[in-house]
Order: C-alpha cells, then structure tokens, then sequence
C-alpha cells in the first residue's frame, strides 16, 4: 500500500515537472511572445480608436442638432449649456491627443524589432505621410499645450442657416492658440491661416481615417511575419491541454 501512494506520489510530481517545462517552453515561444506584442499594441489601437469616436460623437451633437448649436452660440441667458459642452470637449479632447501619442510610442516600439526589413521601410513611409502633415504636426503639438500650457483649449462656435438647412462647427481659436511659444514651425504654419479657426470635427475625423487605415495596414502584416511561429505556438498549446486532460503521457 505505501509503495502504491510512493509511485503515486512520484508520477505526480512528474507530471507536474512535465506541465512546467511544456508553459516555460510555450511562455519563451516566440510565436507566442510576438503574438502579446502586437496585442498589446492593437489594444492600445482600439483605446485610442474608442477616445476619438467618443471626441466625435460630442462634436457631432453639436453640428446636427439645432437646438445644442443654438445654445453654444447664444448670448441671451447664462451659458450653463455651452460650459458643459465645451467641458465635455475639453475631457474627449485630452483622452484623445494623449491616447494619440500613446499610440505612436507603443508602434514606434512594436516596429524597432524589425529595424532594416521591407515591412520597417514601408511603416516608416505610410507613418511619415501622416507624421509630416501640419494636422498632425498640430494634434502632437496639442497634447503638449493642454499639458504643459493650459487645460482648458480656446473653443469658438460658428453656425449659419439656409433655407431649409443649418451647418454648425465646432472651432479651436487659432489665435489664441498661438501665445504659446511651443508650436512647431509647421504647426505654427498650420495655425497662421485656419480661416475663422480650426474646425476641430474635420481635423478629429481626418486624422481617426488615417490612423485607422495604418493601423488595418500594420495588423494585415502580422500573418507574414510571424504566422509559421503562432502555428507552432498554437501546436505547442495543444500538446500543453492533451497532456493536461490525460490524452497523451508524452507530450
């Protein structure tokens, strides 16, 4: 009986050792260590995708219904509307230039692994169209005026009526904008000549279309790059829960 419970208690510890080498083998896989690399970056992606849908959302209240815009623009009552509108801006808006330049430094990271590869030229391409652009210039120069200048960012409203149509913006004074000393030559550019002033709905959805199609672009290259290795991470996985379950004794 004691020798019973003595293999017992040996095959046990076995199976045990053999569960450990096969998650030290899977955890060190390097399918499996690329694989959390760019899952992290896409969930940084979808965060940063979620902060500028919900800065568009508050800016598309105000250019469709007549009776918000009306309120941003009146002059006849206390302004307890246009306050919490322009609050609730200020709040998006912070969520979404800080989420921003997460995002670059998180692609900027995930892409360095890859340093002289056709895949690391062709990023860095796509990346610099949209880097070098004076709206994007802007919006990294933003994150830093609302962090280090002043949390509260100059808004203006503008809306007109036609016959049977209304058009209502949203604006970030550019003049105001301007007494900051920390704007880049081509974000100060971008500033000089904004017409009545930045129309912040047309700057937000721009730059969410072109982060998102760099983004579709990106992730449509993982497969490529590490598509053998998630294969045999996967297999490995497989081996892990046979062996777990008592399918196997030899994995």
């Amino acid at each position: 009986m004691w020798r019973m419970t003595e293999n017992h208690d040996e095959e046990a510890i076995t199976f045990r050792a053999k569960l450990d080498d096969l998650s030290s083998e899977l955890s060190a896989h390097p399918g499996r260590r690329a694989h959390a690399r760019w899952m992290s970056l896409r969930y940084t992606m979808d965060l940063h995708a979620r902060n500028l849908s919900e800065l568009i959302a508050v800016v598309h209240r105000a250019e469709t219904d007549v009776q918000t815009a009306m309120e941003l623009v009146q002059n006849g009552h206390a302004p307890t509307v246009r306050d919490e509108f322009n609050a609730q801006l200020d709040q998006r808006l912070h969520n979404a230039v800080a989420s921003a330049l997460t995002l670059i430094d998180h692609m900027r990271r995930v892409v360095a692994g890859y340093e002289g590869s056709e895949f690391s030229s062709e990023f860095r391409r796509r990346n610099d169209a949209i880097k070098l652009d004076p709206r994007a210039e802007f919006i990294r120069g933003l994150r830093n005026y609302v962090t280090h200048y002043s949390g509260a960012v100059p808004y203006s409203h503008s809306v007109s009526f036609g016959q049977e149509s209304f058009q209502a913006r949203v604006l970030i004074n550019a003049k105001a904008l301007l007494h900051w000393s920390g704007w880049s030559a081509n974000a100060r550019a971008f500033l000089a000549n904004p017409g009545e002033g930045v129309d912040l709905g047309e700057l937000v959805r721009w730059y969410r279309d072109e982060t998102l199609s760099l983004g579709a672009w990106l992730f449509a290259q993982f497969d490529g790059l590490h598509g053998g290795e998630v294969e045999s991470a996967n297999r490995l996985v497989d081996d892990f829960n046979r062996y777990l379950t008592g399918e196997t004794s030899d994995p």
